[in-house]
């Protein structure tokens, strides 16, 4: 519903037959709009079927399309006199208010999850300006979404909210390190001593993270502008279930995420041991005392070196195994417990890390860049193309505006660019062109 409201359709013109037949970004706002309409009747039929709701509970929306039908008409035809773009959002805004307080009313969760959509398409809405985006990373909206996201952990598809959660966290810290305004500098400072672990912000391994709150502005916003609704809707296929975050991961991603249990596993174990009782601490010295000075009498007895070395490795040898055999049922027990919790928490994490798209995530891997300009010294090498032929009859030049295809076929050609495959834009070439980006949720 965010998507058409925001949608901006004019009166159909008379198109003549293309040459080749148009593809999604060749829609005209009218024809996309009609998509997304679509859309929101699939959907609400999909919920009407899991309530059991009569045909009498089921919102209408009809008032919407029969304002889309207005713009079926020429410019200048026999349509509703006045304002028809206001009547058409007028007609949106009366379908969604019908929309939230009967799904809220059927349940706290379901309200839940379609102001969870509303607010994520409102903050990766596309043609942004620097204002807009500020409002969109307002702290309190941010705030808000991580709740409803954590709320809805338990019924969204696995590891889909944990690692939107993250990867909306990272961005947020892009934008305000980004932004050098007085208002990204509030921000900034703000945050305080939080460091930032932004797949593209981050420092070498060994060299600590810089401080949000301290860092010198870095980043491009235009950029961040341009990429932010196609990575609106990865994260939204992403929570629909439309694509598995773990679909999106590479052999590598899993080894890092053995990694990170393992780690996370050693940090544990070593905060248990700090917190161990201290009678359990001073049995622990005491035993270890014992050692040191059976090991002590040893060393100045008057035996051969060889009975030395033996009694060594005897007194060592049981203190380990005496050692071992009280502590390992604690330890199998406490990993066992740990397991599961640290392998999932890492997989959260390395999904985040492949439905982040760069500049806040890092580029893929295997080559496919989101942005052309890694592609420049290959194109100077070759002739140049011929120049690309005008807009198709019809087409109303807006192609970002809206991506209707969900995405789904370009998700699936790389892990972690989803665009990768579309043109480059002509005008800026070092930045994605609209359409890569005209995807919003």
């Amino acid at each position: 519903m965010q998507r058409i409201y925001r949608a901006r359709p004019l009166p159909a013109a008379a198109r003549q037959l293309p040459d080749r037949l148009p593809g999604l970004s060749g829609l005209t706002r009218l024809e996309r709009a009609e998509i997304d309409y679509g859309r929101a009747l699939a959907c609400l039929s999909g919920i009407a079927s899991a309530l059991s709701w009569t045909p009498n509970q089921v919102p209408s929306l009809s008032e919407v399309k029969t304002s889309l039908d207005e713009f079926q008409l020429p410019a200048g035809g026999s349509g509703a006199a006045g304002n028809p773009v206001g009547s058409y959002r007028q007609a949106v805004l009366n379908g969604h208010l019908r929309l939230i307080t009967t799904i809220t009313a059927a349940g706290a969760t379901l309200g839940k999850a379609y102001n969870l959509g509303r607010a994520l398409a409102d903050t990766c809405r596309p043609n942004q300006d620097r204002t807009s985006l500020q409002q969109g990373f307002e702290p309190h909206r941010l705030a808000q979404l991580q709740h409803d996201l954590n709320d809805l952990a338990s019924v969204l598809p696995a590891h889909s909210a944990k690692a939107v959660a993250r990867s909306l966290t990272w961005w947020r810290d892009a934008v305000y390190m980004a932004d050098d305004s007085p208002t990204g500098q509030d921000r900034r400072a703000a945050l305080g001593s939080v460091r930032t672990d932004a797949p593209g912000l981050r420092r070498p391994q060994g060299i600590v993270n810089p401080k949000i709150g301290t860092a010198s502005p870095s980043g491009d916003l235009n950029l961040l502008l341009q990429v932010l609704p196609r990575q609106g809707e990865l994260w939204r296929v992403v929570l629909t279930g439309e694509k598995k975050p773990l679909d999106l991961l590479t052999p590598d991603d899993y080894l890092d995420a053995a990694r990170r249990a393992v780690a996370g596993g050693r940090r544990i174990a070593g905060r248990t041991l700090l917190a161990a009782p201290k009678t359990t601490i001073g049995l622990f010295l005491l035993v270890t005392a014992v050692l040191a000075g059976v090991l002590a009498v040893i060393h100045y007895s008057h035996a051969s070196s060889g009975g030395k070395l033996a009694a060594f490795l005897i007194a060592v040898g049981g203190y380990l195994g005496s050692l071992g055999r009280a502590a390992m049922p604690r330890l199998k027990s406490a990993a066992r417990a740990v397991e599961q919790p640290l392998w999932q928490a890492a997989l959260d994490y390395v999904s985040a890390e492949g439905i982040s798209l760069a500049p806040v995530g890092q580029p893929d891997a295997s080559g496919w860049s989101l942005f052309p300009e890694a592609a420049a010294p290959a194109a100077a090498a070759t002739p140049a193309a011929a120049p690309a032929p005008p807009n198709p009859p019809g087409h109303d030049g807006h192609s970002g505006d809206s991506d209707p295809s969900g995405g789904d076929a370009a998700i699936s050609s790389a892990p972690r660019d989803p665009a990768a495959h579309a043109p480059a834009s002509t005008s800026n070439p070092g930045a994605p062109s609209t359409s890569e980006l005209g995807s919003a949720p």
